[in-house]
């Protein structure tokens, strides 16, 4: 039977057999003793890997074998060992392998590292474009679905963790579900909203809400935590998480450098953290550079008008730009024309104000400037 050249081989409860030691690599007979030993043992070898750098071998074997296979191996270099030729043999359990052809395997391997996984083991047959990797148990689900993606050209699914849902978080989730085909179609991008939180409850749902979402928000259990959707995100071997923070909580954006340290891009409409004090701003920027993480947002200034991105292209396109000018604050030019042109007390239109929606919820917010 053909195999098809996109079919994904997939194995689990594998365990990887270290064989390290000083100057043996290139010594003739040693791999030969090796599969000697395991032959004789009755134990099947799948992938064999040399680290030069590592002065050692690495086998695969099942993970039933695994302590049957180091027990083999240290009696049969028990000299080498004594000597200190080699200096140890012990297994690594609970991993998997995965098999695949791809043609552009450097890319497949972008997007592992950007999801946090990093093979332990590799294997590459150049001719054939035939790749073997062997990752944790505890991440191959999510490696197989990125790299079926990949290499099937199938839509990459992007799940989405919504923190606040009232008026802008509610719009978002609402816009997600209307638009999710059309995203899915014309971008090739399946986007799932996996998690709905606001300050006291969050809800979960592995395989992405649907239009009763506000149901499963009303009857969640689980308390509202940064560690419950960490650990839910590794639980389900999730890959592509973004949070979007649709709050206006001062306490919640000091939740972004666990969030980026953990696997998730940021996309915020909560302004706040912009106006810490600028170590934060850095620390942050060091956090996303490290982990690969991006940490999106825009300006609502000029009714959402794209100013930010627009400003950043300038910049790296590398315009000088001297002086940027403008009316920063839509509420206090609405508060102060109104005050200035008519007879009513200011606490009349800063209500006013408030009724058509042109504050922030707390008024405060904008009065004191801390807004803009």
């Amino acid at each position: 039977m053909k195999n098809n050249a996109n079919e994904i081989k997939f194995l689990k409860n594998r365990s990887i057999i270290k064989f390290e030691g000083e100057d043996f690599l290139g010594e003739i007979g040693i791999d030969g003793r090796i599969f000697k030993a395991l032959t004789l043992a009755r134990i099947s070898v799948g992938v064999i890997s040399q680290q030069a750098i590592e002065n050692g071998l690495s086998i695969l074997v099942q993970e039933s074998d695994s302590e049957k296979a180091v027990n083999c191996l240290i009696d049969e270099f028990e000299v080498e060992r004594k000597s200190g030729k080699v200096s140890q043999i012990y297994s690594i359990n609970n991993v998997s392998v995965i098999g695949f052809v791809a043609e552009d395997f450097n890319k497949i391997l972008a997007e592992l590292a950007r999801n946090n996984v990093f093979p332990l083991l590799l294997n590459q047959i150049a001719a054939e474009k035939r790749v073997n990797i062997v990752v944790t148990s505890s991440q191959d689900e999510k490696a197989k679905n990125i790299i079926e993606s990949e290499i099937s050209k199938k839509p990459k699914t992007v799940h989405l963790a919504i923190i606040g849902h009232g008026n802008v978080g509610k719009t978002l989730i609402e816009q997600v579900l209307e638009s999710s085909e059309e995203i899915k179609r014309r971008k090739k991008i399946d986007l799932k909203v996996v998690a709905v939180a606001n300050s006291r409850k969050i809800a979960f749902n592995k395989k992405g809400f649907g239009t009763n979402w506000s149901d499963e928000v009303l009857t969640a259990e689980s308390p509202s935590n940064i560690q419950e959707l960490i650990s839910f995100s590794k639980q389900n071997q999730l890959e592509n998480l973004i949070v979007v923070d649709n709050t206006a909580s001062k306490d919640f954006v000091h939740n972004y450098h666990a969030l980026a340290e953990n696997g998730f891009d940021l996309v915020s409409s909560n302004k706040i953290f912009n106006t810490l004090p600028i170590e934060e701003y850095r620390k942050l920027r060091y956090t996303l550079n490290k982990n690969n993480r991006r940490y999106l947002y825009e300006t609502n200034v000029g009714a959402g008008l794209p100013l930010i991105d627009t400003i950043k292209l300038l910049h790296l396109s590398g315009e000088n730009i001297t002086r940027i000018k403008g009316v920063f604050s839509g509420t206090l030019s609405y508060v102060f024309n109104n005050f200035s042109l008519r007879d009513e007390k200011f606490s009349t239109i800063i209500n006013e104000a408030l009724e058509k929606g042109y504050t922030e919820p707390d008024p405060r917010e904008d009065l004191s400037g801390n807004d803009v």
